[in-house]
């Protein structure tokens, strides 16, 4: 699980940098196109990792905005709140902020 996109926060992590995640979700959406299947990668992502500043969590809601996440399938919380889609756009993060991002997928 990459866990964070910025190479700040993996480093203090213990985590491979984030261009080897990129190149893992590179090579398995090939092969997923080239078999034909329409497999999902769900990553696990912390905002508030110790070590982690307002700028790696800006970076990580950068990448998120990039990515083909569907915005309907995620809930976010933050300090133990959720916080209403609605209200995205106007809630101003906080260092020190816990926040908690989490993608819905759909299985059996």
């Amino acid at each position: 699980a990459p866990e964070h996109v910025a190479d700040p926060v993996l480093e203090k992590m213990g985590k491979p940098s984030n261009s080897v995640y990129q190149k893992f979700v590179k090579k398995y959406k090939a092969i997923n196109e080239e078999l034909g299947k329409k497999q999902y990668l769900v990553p696990y992502l912390m905002s508030s990792h110790p070590g982690s500043t307002m700028k790696e969590a800006v970076t990580l809601a950068e990448y998120l905005k990039t990515t083909e996440y569907n915005p309907a399938r995620i809930a976010v919380e933050r300090n133990g709140e959720i916080i209403p889609k609605a209200r995205y756009e106007e809630t101003v993060l906080c260092d020190g902020d816990a926040i908690e991002i989490v993608s819905f997928v759909g299985g059996g």
